[in-house]
């Protein structure tokens, strides 16, 4: 794990920035709370890893997807895993999402 969590950080940063800045008219009904952006909330427990090659290669479960802040989207991200939390996982997402921002 720690060996590919800059990889997904990059890869997950990317997602986050995508989902995050999409404004689909069709679901604007959906939004229900303050926020800035659509977050998928639970990407740590969710994430479908390729055992061979270590890559992201899916994103299940999205009953907790919804309108919110983008720091509670990267909060989450290591939120329910110890050993992603003491790889700062969140960090490196916050860090890899900020390149992409700047660009």
């Amino acid at each position: 794990m720690k060996k590919h969590v800059d990889d997904w950080a990059k890869i997950v940063a990317k997602i986050i920035y995508t989902i995050h800045n999409t404004r689909p008219k069709d679901i604007d009904d959906l939004i229900n709370c303050e926020g800035d952006g659509w977050n998928h909330n639970d990407f740590c427990n969710n994430m479908i890893v390729d055992k061979k090659t270590k890559k992201i290669i899916g994103l299940i479960d999205w009953e907790y997807a919804g309108w919110g802040t983008l720091k509670t989207e990267i909060d989450n991200t290591d939120r329910f895993s110890k050993k992603l939390k003491k790889l700062s996982f969140s960090k490196k997402i916050e860090q890899e999402y900020n390149k992409i921002e700047s660009i």
